[in-house]
């Protein structure tokens, strides 16, 4: 066998391989939702802390004390805040019939 037939018989299988990776990774990730798992990094601010961080932004307090005051940084904050800006942005459009607006 010439090794140009050699060569795209190994560039064969290999794609052929790849595409059978890339089927398990996204069945994986499926099952795993559906057992509710979330994948990634844990969150930085959840719970009483987010809690907390609301409540002293509408005390009028600034962003920059709040990232003293509760040990975050300004990024995961600013960060934290857009994520749930667009969560209640979802919630509302869902709840007028509109999605993805």
């Amino acid at each position: 066998m010439s090794v140009a037939k050699t060569r795209v018989t190994i560039d064969f299988y290999a794609l052929y391989e790849r595409s059978l990776t890339k089927e398990r990774v996204i069945a994986g990730l499926k099952a795993a939702n559906r057992r509710g798992k979330r994948g990634g990094r844990p969150l930085a601010i959840t719970g009483e802390k987010l809690d907390a961080i609301l409540i002293a932004l509408e005390g009028g307090m600034s962003k920059a004390a709040i990232c003293r005051n509760f040990g975050v940084k300004r990024t995961t904050l600013i960060d934290t805040l857009n994520r749930l800006d667009k969560t209640e942005k979802i919630t509302r459009n869902a709840a007028e019939g509109r999605l993805n607006k």
